[in-house]
């Protein structure tokens, strides 16, 4: 558990509490309150002492002694956050509920969220904004530098091979999640009614999308096929939302968007630094000062379409290149794509994705 107290500028003497399940979401959360006027209003209307937290934290059986109204609840993986939620909300039910907020932007799964739920981060297409200036703990400050400064030095010793490469400059860089493995494939469907669409792509999982490209890309678009009949099934059921199977789909597709695009490039270039979670040691290369030589891919998050998110701002603050490389654009439904795009469109924008990532790779080379 991760805490610290702040004052926002516009009440420098009401403190906000701030309790998170580890150090990354409690600085990922005070970016926010940075970038997001809305959020700090929020915040402040909940005198004297406004608290924030996340469900992860209290999903852990954090003692936490907060409860009702002035506390501020973030649910980082948005639907998938608050489905496991639920649990908790059930077993608490004599408290007053806290507020929600929430990452993932998907229109489908925002109507699912409690009344009164806001997104974490501002909506928009638009990059890092400015942002406000408020006093940081100190505690709070060193350890955000000295992560910043010294996560080069321990990579170096862990894994010079790969700090060696991004030291170097000229790299087109990604890190993050990118095939299915089993737990990925069973939490985007957490919640989501669709067992025969989970069966017929259960061979996602491991798919060799760099030494097997052509048949990776070939699987890949089936898959989206398979995701559009999906989409069309639940569509023919108007008077129901279908938020968890909506979130799915859109969370597949994400993936499959990343896969596809990526083993384009592979096939293009030498060029390309994939660190997979889940495949190879733990490398990050987004919360360091160093490595700032390369184009930063950025495919957005998985569980929604907003532009800022975690890791964009990770990338952003440390000085990097973005390539933003969006399936969806900020606000758009998921069902209406799969209706438009299909798998020809998908196709078509992950070529185009890996055009604009080579142009921007000439530019750092």
């Amino acid at each position: 558990m991760d805490a610290c107290r702040i004052t926002l500028p516009e009440a420098p003497h009401q403190p906000v509490h701030l309790a998170f399940s580890d150090f990354n979401r409690l600085r990922w959360a005070l970016e926010a309150l940075r970038v997001h006027p809305g959020l700090r209003q929020r915040l402040l209307a909940d005198a004297p002492e406004p608290r924030l937290t996340d469900s992860i934290a209290l999903n852990g059986g954090a003692r936490l002694p907060w409860s009702g109204p002035a506390t501020h609840v973030v649910l980082w993986d948005g639907l998938n956050s608050l489905i496991e939620w639920q649990a908790l909300q059930a077993a608490n039910a004599a408290k007053a509920a806290p507020k929600v907020l929430y990452v993932g932007q998907l229109p489908e799964a925002e109507a699912a969220m409690p009344a009164g739920a806001q997104p974490l981060y501002p909506r928009g297409d638009a990059g890092l904004p400015q942002a406000a200036a408020f006093p940081m703990p100190a505690n709070v400050r060193w350890r955000a530098w000295a992560r910043r400064t010294l996560r080069p030095c321990v990579q170096r010793l862990r894994q010079p091979a790969a700090h060696h490469a991004l030291s170097a400059g000229g790299c087109l860089v990604f890190c993050g999640a990118v095939r299915h493995n089993r737990m990925l494939l069973d939490d985007s469907f957490r919640g989501a009614r669709l067992p025969a669409l989970r069966a017929e792509l259960d061979d996602l999982i491991g798919l060799p999308w760099r030494t097997e490209p052509a048949r990776a890309q070939a699987r890949i678009r089936q898959a989206v096929t398979q995701l559009q009949r999906a989409a069309q099934a639940l569509q023919a059921a108007p008077n129901a939302t279908h938020a968890p199977e909506w979130a799915c789909l859109f969370n597949v597709l994400n993936l499959l968007h990343r896969q596809h695009t990526l083993s384009l490039l592979a096939q293009r270039t030498e060029r390309l630094r994939v660190i997979e979670f889940g495949q190879q040691p733990h490398f990050d290369p987004y919360d360091a000062a160093a490595y700032a030589g390369n184009a930063f891919l950025d495919f957005g998050s998985t569980v929604g379409t907003e532009c800022l998110y975690p890791r964009r701002i990770d990338i952003e603050r440390n000085g990097k290149a973005v390539v933003a490389l969006r399936l969806l654009a900020s606000g758009e439904s998921v069902a209406d794509w799969l209706q438009r795009q299909g798998a020809a469109g998908f196709a078509r924008q992950s070529e185009a994705d890996a055009e604009r990532a080579l142009a921007a790779l000439r530019r750092v080379a």
